[in-house]
């Protein structure tokens, strides 16, 4: 999302990326507007399921100009409070470790929506 965002790869982001509503105290001027669907297939697929993901980073993220510093932020922050297990609640350190490991969906969460 990174590299699309900040024009890295052969993709518009015009195309398939819409800005946020309104920027708050509690969110980040690089918000998309979150498409709403209620087919599965299209639910979990790559932009709704990471335009939620990319929404919940905190605005301090987006301060680095690098993709690699980008990286080391978002490991700062720990991918796993990436996930939807956030939106049950709890501290941003502790989500996405089922039984004391870290889920697989939390690190693939990380590696292939966030560093492509």
């Amino acid at each position: 999302m990174y590299k699309i965002t900040n024009n890295l790869l052969d993709i518009n982001p015009n195309q398939y990326l819409m800005p946020g509503h309104s920027q708050t105290r509690s969110n980040h001027p690089h918000k998309y507007r979150q498409t709403s669907t209620s087919h599965n297939y299209y639910k979990y697929s790559f932009f709704p399921r990471t335009i939620a993901q990319w929404n919940r980073l905190p605005s301090n993220v987006f301060a680095h100009n690098s993709l690699d510093t980008f990286k080391g932020a978002l490991q700062d922050i720990g991918h796993a409070s990436l996930t939807r297990e956030n939106e049950a609640g709890g501290s941003w350190g502790q989500l996405g470790a089922v039984g004391g490991r870290r889920s697989i969906y939390s690190m693939l969460t990380y590696r292939t929506l966030f560093c492509l």
